[in-house]
């Protein structure tokens, strides 16, 4: 019994040392433009990769002055020189950086004088604290570690755990926005769309690169809102080239519908989660024929818009029906002008399943099936 608490307790010194001091709270972000984005990145300098389901691990919030905490375990692995982001929101994280977080918790809710503790071998009553951003029981408001509306970074001198905070160690910008928490690492020349018999090509070139993991490129038709998030479709992704100081040329083909005039724009995204958007090019075509388009989006609730072209004036009608064939609203019935319409479509009195919408001319007929999910 006493070789295995001897074994126990060397096992768990040498954790201590060689993973405690090495694996270490790397930011803390409370973004002032949208707070469901918060996250606390954790940063593995060990040298090893670490399997949190092995040992247990976990990460502390003291808010404002409690010197008790909410603790959450951490789990999956971090790999070798690799970062861990616990975040408090799954969706705001992954649309305001562009990648899923490892971890979600709603207890990630820092708001900028909350502390921050990373345990070993239990929580933070069984555990042994190991790093720690900010003072536990003190309230930080008005402290040098506060984070209010932005975000800080320990600095890349610093390689080991501290269970003290020290404001050498760290750099806090406020206020930060979501896009503004890492370096902009890509100079972009050029960005250009073209179209051909395959589709749209998008061309675009680099004069140096930093940490460019790489480009998602998102599209949405033309003459829609283009500050709503909700209509921008990502469409591809093409990875970058890491680090160059070299120019370097990009290529993607959007196989789309040739009628339909869109917009198209660059993600950048570096390893670090940070992204930036290029300027928005656009591809216009000169409609020649009558064409119904798919709602979008679809599956909806209990909202969404359907889109057609006309090629010449005259009496347009668009109609929705159920599954046996009930006309259940009409949208349009009225003489229109040539060109791409969009009429929107509420379903909100209806209940889930699938309608059928119908777009008919003079000389032109096409049905097309939605669904509602509510």
């Amino acid at each position: 019994m006493k070789k295995i608490t001897l074994l126990f307790l060397l096992l768990f010194g040498f954790i201590s040392v060689v993973f405690g001091q090495t694996l270490l709270i790397s930011q803390v972000a409370d973004p002032n433009d949208i707070y469901q984005a918060r996250f606390v990145e954790i940063h593995n300098l060990s040298g090893a990769e670490i399997d949190f389901d092995v040992v247990d691990w976990y990460l502390a919030r003291y808010s404002n002055n409690n010197a008790t905490s909410s603790d959450i375990k951490l789990s999956g692995v971090i790999a070798i020189d690799g970062y861990y982001v616990v975040a408090y929101n799954q969706l705001y994280f992954s649309d305001a950086y562009g990648f899923s977080p490892n971890l979600v918790s709603g207890f990630i809710n820092g708001n900028g004088n909350d502390t921050y503790a990373l345990y070993v071998g239990g929580n933070s009553v069984t555990g042994t604290l190991l790093d720690i951003y900010g003072e536990i029981g003190v309230d930080g408001t008005g402290e040098p570690w506060e984070y209010l509306d932005g975000a800080s970074k320990r600095n890349s001198s610093v390689t080991s755990a501290n269970t003290i905070w020290t404001a050498s160690e760290w750099t806090i910008t406020r206020p930060a926005a979501t896009t503004d928490l890492a370096p902009l690492p890509v100079q972009l020349t050029s960005f250009t769309a073209n179209t051909t018999k395959t589709g749209v090509v998008l061309n675009w070139a680099t004069a140096t690169e930093v940490n460019n993991y790489g480009f998602e490129i998102e599209s949405q038709i033309l003459n829609q809102v283009q500050n709503d998030k909700s209509l921008w479709e990502k469409v591809g992704f093409v990875e970058g080239h890491g680090n160059s100081n070299s120019p370097k040329e990009y290529s993607f083909v959007d196989p789309v519908v040739a009628e339909r005039s869109r917009s198209y724009r660059l993600k950048q995204i570096d390893f670090n989660g940070g992204y930036e958007y290029s300027d928005i090019v656009t591809v216009s075509e000169s409609l020649a024929k009558t064409e119904l388009f798919q709602n979008s989006p679809n599956p909806f609730n209990p909202s969404t818009k359907i889109s057609f072209s006309l090629a010449e004036a005259g009496k347009v009608n668009v109609s929705v029906y159920n599954v046996i064939g009930q006309k259940v609203a009409e949208l349009v019935n009225k003489n229109m002008e040539s060109g791409i319409h969009n009429v929107d479509f509420n379903a909100s009195k209806l209940s889930s399943g699938f309608y059928i919408y119908k777009l008919e001319t003079p000389n032109f007929v096409k049905t097309m099936k939605m669904i509602l999910i509510k």
